[in-house]
């Protein structure tokens, strides 16, 4: 469990780094492309909810399958990019000197982004040690 805490968070760095010397450029394409991963992913784990609820198994999200590995590194790119886009809206907020108030909107985004890759990442895990 450390081993893969500590994984996340050089993770993370990497992607601030990345960010703050410009080598990933987060543009308003960028953000729409995201934006509309996350939207995907999100629609597939509903219909699998509600397949669910029908008794139907939905293989690829649940088995140790080579599919389902790679999907959920997939995942985990689509949740650090959206932990860009995070980073994005601090940094441009900062900037333009928004109301007090705004400072709780990036919070939250990290916050639930952060979550977000740390479950799929312990999900990852899970995968592989199931194979």
């Amino acid at each position: 469990m450390r081993n893969s805490h500590s994984r996340a968070v050089a993770c993370e760095i990497v992607l601030l780094r990345a960010l703050a010397t410009r080598i990933i450029k987060v543009t308003n394409r960028f953000v729409m492309i995201v934006v509309a991963a996350t939207l995907g992913i999100f629609l597939m784990y509903m219909l699998a909810f509600v397949a669910s609820l029908f008794g139907a198994h939905a293989s690829f999200l649940n088995d140790a399958s080579p599919l389902s590995i790679l999907l959920s590194v997939g995942i985990i790119i689509i949740a650090a990019l959206n932990l860009a886009i995070d980073f994005a809206f601090i940094e441009k907020a900062s900037q333009h000197q928004v109301p007090k108030y705004m400072e709780w909107y990036g919070a939250w985004g990290m916050v639930v982004t952060l979550i977000w890759i740390y479950l799929e990442v312990l999900r990852l895990l899970a995968l592989l040690n199931r194979r």
